[in-house]
């Protein structure tokens, strides 16, 4: 017997022809799109980078715009996903094929409590410029997520964890030298999977104790490196200021899996913050 082909879920949308568009789904207050292997998460609220308004559009593609290379001349539908102070956190779709259909988005739309926009025929110059970020000032502003914060901070937290050990390897040759640099990045970026993994587990607790036990943690880390090294006190082979790294990494890692905890459980509260999108 032939295998039922997949469907939506009742809380999924998904583009009509599979590939012209990412599957967006809602899940307790956050809206999910996925493209392939990629997925990104939105809370949806009021806030700056929260999902706020899906806005539909038609335009023509001319040579000299973004996707002039390919697309020239072509009439064609798009939707993009805006925050409520109208910056753009993803284009869903610019084609001239229906990627949507309007009655199945204003259903999976109301279900999500995200408004639709409906800009009509726009010049492709006003999508065009809401590809590029700004400071609201006219500016380019190249924005770094919440994401992206914090695993910088698990990695560094990682590498200040790992210098100390890796820096009591000998080596004889500029080679070998090379090679103990590879193992401190190999460690920063191991011991920030750790901590990155246990935030992913705290996720499935209750906010408040993950908070709170991983704030005493980061703390207590950070003191206690101030403490070595002030105290000039030496553990095993490691100077007070190794020691005192290797503390504040662990600092760093405690605070990381908070913030990362957080993040997965994509439970914060929307900011109650007045929108400030301009809907013309």
């Amino acid at each position: 017997m032939a295998s039922k082909l997949k469907e939506p879920e009742p809380n999924e949308l998904w583009p009509e022809i599979l590939g012209h568009g990412p599957k967006l789904a809602y899940d307790d207050g956050v809206l999910s799109v996925r493209l392939s292997s990629n997925e990104n998460h939105y809370t949806i609220g009021q806030g700056e980078g929260e999902a706020a308004l899906f806005v539909t559009y038609t335009t023509q593609i001319t040579a000299d715009s973004r996707d002039g290379l390919t697309m020239a001349g072509r009439h064609v539908t798009g939707w993009m996903l805006l925050d409520a102070n109208g910056q753009l956190l993803a284009r869903l779709a610019s084609d001239d094929e229906v990627v949507y259909q309007r009655s199945k988005m204003d259903a999976f739309a109301a279900l999500a409590g995200v408004k639709i926009k409906d800009w009509g025929e726009v010049p492709v110059s006003r999508i065009d410029k809401l590809m590029v970020p700004t400071d609201g000032k006219g500016a380019t502003r190249q924005r770094i997520s919440r994401r992206e914060w914090v695993i910088a901070a698990a990695v560094a937290g990682g590498i200040l964890f790992s210098w100390p050990f890796t820096s009591h390897i000998t080596f004889s040759s500029e080679r070998q030298r090379a090679f103990i640099i590879l193992l401190l990045g190999v460690g920063g970026f191991l011991f920030a999977g750790i901590g990155l993994g246990i935030g992913k587990l705290a996720a499935k607790l209750p906010a408040l104790p993950v908070r709170v036990i991983c704030g005493v943690l980061t703390v207590g880390f950070a003191a206690a490196s101030l403490y070595v090294q002030f105290a000039n006190l030496a553990v095993w082979k490691l100077t007070p200021n190794q020691t005192g790294a290797a503390l504040l990494g662990l600092a760093a890692e405690s605070a990381a899996a908070a913030l990362w905890a957080g993040i997965q459980r994509a439970g914060i509260e929307p900011a109650k913050r007045q929108s400030k999108l301009d809907l013309r």
